[in-house]
């Protein structure tokens, strides 16, 4: 619920939403860098994942 998911282009964007608790961030950055092999792109405030 606090995170949107979508693809864009060739990219998959994982997306928090601004009610976001930024306590969970380490937890869910690190789980979703490893299941998708993503990079934080942190000038857009987004995952991001070549397809």
């Amino acid at each position: 619920n606090e995170l949107t998911v979508y693809k864009w282009l060739d990219k998959v964007r994982i997306v928090p939403k601004s009610e976001f608790p930024q306590e969970n961030f380490d937890t869910y950055n690190d789980a979703i860098t490893s299941l998708l092999n993503a990079k934080w792109i942190d000038k857009e405030n987004w995952w991001e994942v070549s397809c």
